[in-house]
């Protein structure tokens, strides 16, 4: 049970990782591109 509940912990974060970046992607694409 504890097993399943760090796995579920570690997909969430990595998911949460995932849109970080992307959003992180994004603004830098935004501010460069309004230089």
């Amino acid at each position: 049970m504890f097993h399943e509940a760090a796995i579920a912990r570690v997909t969430a974060l990595t998911e949460q990782l995932a849109v970080a970046e992307g959003f992180a992607e994004t603004l830098a694409g935004r501010l460069g591109a309004g230089r």
